[in-house]
């Protein structure tokens, strides 16, 4: 009753978990990337994942129009139906199809759920990275202003400026 559409939903699932796993590889790479402040590979990186990402949305895309035609055979309404429920509604199905169905799920799962730990720590690194930098600028915008006070030139030039005190109001 379903199976085609089974196939048809674990070919797509096999090339999302591929592309996941490729921008797995590359999360891991802009991690790196982030440590070492390699701007150049980052940039390489971020175009890459960006290009799975658009890759991977028609996919979604693609799963999604072969789920609405499953929960149209199963009676199902479509935002009900996950790839368990579909599992458990294959009875008609080959049973590897299904067992390979329920692997790609697992892998699946398991991909994103790191991707996303990989995204937390990059945005992390990133943020204290710029809260860094930003430190270190301020730190030696302070130290350039008030540098010119040290030397020869600047001593007299403060010499000449009124102290606070003596100052009229």
């Amino acid at each position: 009753m379903i199976d085609k559409e089974v196939s048809e939903l674990l070919v797509v699932l096999k090339s999302e978990l591929e592309a996941g796993e490729e921008l797995l590889k590359i999360s891991k790479a802009q991690k790196q990337c982030i440590k070492n402040s390699d701007l150049n590979e980052l940039k390489t990186n971020v175009d890459s994942s960006e290009d799975l990402l658009v890759k991977i949305m028609d996919m979604e895309d693609e799963r999604r129009r072969i789920i609405l035609n499953i929960s149209l055979a199963l009676n199902i309404p479509c935002e009900k139906l996950t790839i368990s429920e579909i599992i458990k509604n294959a009875k008609s199905c080959n049973s590897m199809k299904v067992r390979e169905l329920d692997n790609v799920k697992k892998r699946l799962s398991s991909v994103f759920n790191e991707l996303m730990t990989f995204s937390k720590i990059n945005q992390y690194l990133i943020s204290r990275t710029l809260r860094f930098m930003g430190d270190r600028i301020k730190a030696l915008n302070y130290n350039l202003t008030k540098s010119n006070t040290y030397g020869a030139k600047g001593l007299k030039e403060r010499a000449k400026e009124p102290a606070i005190i003596n100052k009229k109001i």
